[in-house]
């Protein structure tokens, strides 16, 4: 994957092993290429602050996961809560884990 995604600053939740990073342009009504990237790679090395560089792998959350982690990271970044209101299309919420 061409950039480096800081997850130091993503929401944290009840399952430790995942690390979920809300992704989306905006009021844009396409995904951005680097996610489309991302979705066809999911192998990612994840800068954390103060950590070393961790390879992860990256799937977008499924329905149930994203119900259960949206409120999460909404209440975190206020911003993606007004972001999706200016698209159709829904803004991803991808999941870092470790490689198994």
């Amino acid at each position: 994957m061409g950039g480096e995604q800081d997850a130091g600053d993503r929401a944290h939740h009840d399952r430790p092993q995942e690390r979920p990073a809300p992704f989306g342009d905006a009021d844009d009504d396409h995904h951005p290429a680097w996610f489309l990237n991302l979705r066809d790679d999911p192998n990612v090395e994840v800068t954390t602050k103060g950590q070393p560089k961790r390879r992860m792998v990256a799937r977008i959350a499924n329905a149930e996961e994203r119900a259960r982690l949206w409120p999460l990271v909404t209440a975190d970044h206020k911003n993606y809560a007004g972001y999706q209101t200016k698209t159709d299309r829904e803004i991803p919420l991808v999941l870092l884990e470790p490689p198994v």
